[in-house]
């Protein structure tokens, strides 16, 4: 999984020049749950509060999905379930073109096919511990100029891993803070990808929280 985190840039670049301009929407307009097909089953991801899923449905939103599944494909080799962001910015086309640079804050939700495969017939504890092992290593290489934490954070429902630094390069250059987990959701080996950018992004304590809450929540839904 090489440089996924920072390799959302480039999607978002990708995009910008190709999306139209279109009427302020009100964020209540997207979806907050979506329902995935993966591996013969079907998945219920649910986004973070004030934040919405793509919907593929409308033009632009399904370009920017595509540009950030070419993105993982190339990359990780992964499968992308879902993208979500700020509910505002997606509602109102903003927030990934903006003139200072700031890309947008963004969660990636993907499908760990072919690399730990289509299901795993670890139980979810189990399928953490093999995880656990290597992860430090595992996210770090995708980290490409951030710093990773120092250690892995383990919770009953996931394995995650922070990290923080700058991207772009833009003078003054833009503070990155980004996180990578892994759970399975009914035996299906998924991992989710975090990223905040701009001139105040979330502390990591603050975020592996956040995250803890967010895989919670799927395993909740996916029982």
């Amino acid at each position: 999984m090489k440089r996924i985190v920072t390799g959302l840039s480039a999607a978002a670049a990708i995009i910008t020049l190709a999306l139209p301009a279109h009427a302020a929407q009100k964020p209540v307009d997207f979806r907050r749950t979506v329902f995935v097909p993966v591996a013969q089953k079907m998945l219920t991801l649910e986004a973070p509060k004030s934040m919405c899923f793509l919907d593929q449905a409308t033009y632009a939103e399904d370009m920017l999905f595509q540009a950030f599944a070419g993105e993982v494909r190339q990359k990780s080799g992964q499968f992308l379930l879902a993208v979500f962001m700020d509910c505002n910015d997606l509602a109102n086309s903003t927030g990934w073109d903006s003139p200072d640079g700031t890309l947008p804050n963004v969660g990636l939700v993907t499908w760990m096919n072919p690399a730990i495969g289509e299901t795993t017939p670890l139980n979810r504890q189990d399928y953490l511990d093999m995880r656990e092992a290597s992860f430090l290593q595992y996210a770090a290489n995708s980290a490409d100029g951030l710093v990773p934490d120092k250690t892995v954070h383990r919770s009953e429902n996931s394995v995650s891993l922070g990290m923080t630094g700058t991207v772009g390069s833009q003078t003054p250059q833009i503070k990155s803070t980004a996180m990578i987990s892994t759970t399975a959701l009914r035996h299906i080996p998924i991992e989710v990808t975090l990223r905040y950018t701009g001139t105040a992004p979330p502390a990591l304590d603050k975020v592996y929280p956040l995250m803890d809450k967010f895989m919670a929540q799927q395993i909740a839904l996916n029982k």
